[in-house]
């Protein structure tokens, strides 16, 4: 049966489905899954809601599922959520997830909190990051701005910060093999003369185990 299917992927199995069989191999231990590393779509019989059906069931890449790009702005750490988050709710509010803080930064001082989504700039929505960094390069240093945030647990808030490119500029990492620590670092905003450095492990505040580690994994793939 299955228990718990990842928010993201609710077009293939879902929560409750007894697995009868897949690609026609009648399913009837754990190690039976393992059908799933060699296909990029499954033919699934399942039982849902007493109804017995056929469906195509997609495999997920676990590339697909690590860090690949952060970006930090007014001391948080932003990213798309990771799998461990995903693993964990039933509904992604935005693909801009708060995993860290810095202390005494504006995202500490004003109350943005590690495991909260970023939905709104100024009302403007920002799905992702591209989106929420297009949004924040309109705000000028030392301008007030609003963010709407949703906390893991579906509660909506609004947030009221304060911008600080001195010392906390909006910089951007992006994975990249080509570079001797694998991250390519992009700032795209700074005051001249300002910090242009990240804050030490010990000065940032992450979210609690095990959501917070930047996953990295093998290209397996996983069908729920």
């Amino acid at each position: 049966m299955v228990r718990k299917v990842d928010s993201g992927h609710e077009h293939g199995l879902q929560e409750g489905d007894v697995i009868l069989t897949l690609n026609g191999k009648l399913i009837t231990r754990v190690s039976d899954l393992d059908i799933m590393y060699d296909n990029d779509v499954l033919d699934a019989v399942v039982v849902r809601k007493r109804e017995q059906m056929r469906i195509k069931v997609p495999t997920v890449p676990t590339e697909d599922l690590e860090t690949d790009r952060a970006v930090i702005f007014c001391g948080a750490t932003l990213h798309r959520p990771h799998h461990a988050v995903r693993q964990q709710i039933s509904k992604v509010h935005s693909d801009v997830y708060v995993s860290a803080r810095a202390r005494g930064s504006p995202a500490y001082m004003y109350g943005l909190a590690p495991t909260n989504f970023l939905t709104h700039v100024n009302g403007v929505p920002t799905p992702d990051l591209t989106a929420f960094l297009r949004e924040v390069k309109k705000i000028g240093d030392n301008e007030y701005f609003r963010l709407k945030v949703m906390t893991f647990d579906n509660v909506p808030w609004v947030a009221t910060m304060k911008k600080n490119e001195h010392y906390f500029p909006t910089m951007e990492y992006v994975k990249d093999p080509a570079e001797e620590l694998g991250w390519r670092k992009i700032i795209h905003e700074c005051d001249e003369g300002g910090a242009k450095e990240e804050m030490t492990g010990e000065e940032m505040e992450s979210e609690p185990a095990p959501a917070a580690a930047l996953a990295g994994a093998k290209s397996i793939k996983s069908m729920l």
